[in-house]
């Protein structure tokens, strides 16, 4: 019984851990996003007697999360400014990813050492059976 103690404590310290690393992760997000639209919040820029309005447009994949800029002009004309050097990994969607295939491997780690009670509850479940078809 012991195995399945230290099995459960495991399972807990890595599940605490990946919850501890996902609120990080999306406190980290939160405040890339806080510090990026402060710093690039919507600016009126004026050039040539043009006014132009900068407005920060944000990018999601699976593995980054970055910044870019769309400049918009005052008759209504859209020039995207392409995405800013500043990006920084999608923690949150990694570590979803990494805790989904930690926990079908504690899964399965069960399943293999839980194996020989299961195997011998269904050799007897099966003797038990046959034995009750003979004597009816």
């Amino acid at each position: 019984m012991s195995k399945w103690i230290v099995f459960i404590a495991l399972v807990l310290v890595f599940n605490v851990v990946m919850s501890v690393g996902f609120v990080w992760a999306n406190n980290l997000v939160w405040d890339f996003f806080k510090v990026e639209l402060e710093t690039n919040d919507t600016a009126h820029v004026s050039l040539e007697g043009d006014l132009y309005e900068v407005v920060p447009i944000f990018w999601f994949s699976g593995y980054s999360i970055s910044i870019g800029q769309t400049i918009i002009v005052n008759e209504g004309e859209t020039v995207h400014g392409g995405p800013l050097p500043r990006t920084i990994p999608n923690y949150p969607f990694m570590l979803f990813w990494v805790c989904m295939l930690g926990n079908l491997c504690f899964t399965a780690l069960a399943l293999v050492l839980h194996k020989t009670r299961l195997s011998t509850l269904l050799g007897r479940m099966e003797n038990r059976i046959a034995k009750n078809r003979e004597t009816s």
